[in-house]
Parts: structure tokens; sequence; C-alpha cells
């Protein structure tokens, strides 16, 4: 019995490091290997809507509710920064 727990702790430390660095490693390396040709406003939009895409996902996939209070920040989220970017000017100049 003891040598089944061991092996069953093995076999769950290598799915864990192996989700880690397959899953989310080329995941994080193809998310900054695309910014690298964009403007750093349209990084930070889509730094703003990732976690609001991974709730989103998690509700088709998975079925979690979203409660009242996750909708409306994810309203207030994504209304700012779009208001923020719609009276954007561009009035600086670098001499």
């Amino acid at each position: 019995m003891r040598g089944k727990r061991a092996a069953n702790r093995y076999d769950i430390t290598c799915f864990t490091h192996n989700i880690g660095l397959f899953h989310a490693g080329i995941g994080f390396y193809l998310f900054f290997l695309g910014m690298r040709k964009l403007k750093g406003q349209s990084i930070v939009i889509l730094s703003y809507i990732d976690p609001l895409a991974s709730l989103v996902i998690s509700i088709m996939i998975i079925g979690e509710k979203m409660t009242d209070l996750q909708i409306i920040g994810a309203i207030l989220l994504l209304g700012s920064t779009f208001m923020s970017e719609m009276h954007k000017t561009n009035t600086i100049s670098f001499k």
C-alpha cells in the first residue's frame, strides 16, 4: 500500500509539472510572442481582457456561474478601458 501512495504522488507531481510547463508555458510564450509587434495600448487592453476571457471560457466549459458583482466588475473594466481609449489625444510630441 505504501508503494502505491508514493507512485500516485509521483504521478500527480509529474502531471502538474507537465501541465504547468507545456500548457501554461507554451500559452504564455505564444501570448508574449504575439505582443512583440503590438503597440503598448493594445497590449494593455489585451491584459485587461485576459481575465474576463478566462471567466467567459470557464462559464462555457465548466458551467461556472457569474455573480452580479462579477458582471458589474466586467462591465466597469471594459467600459473604462473603452472610454479611456476613445478619449485619448495624440498631442504628445517627442523632439
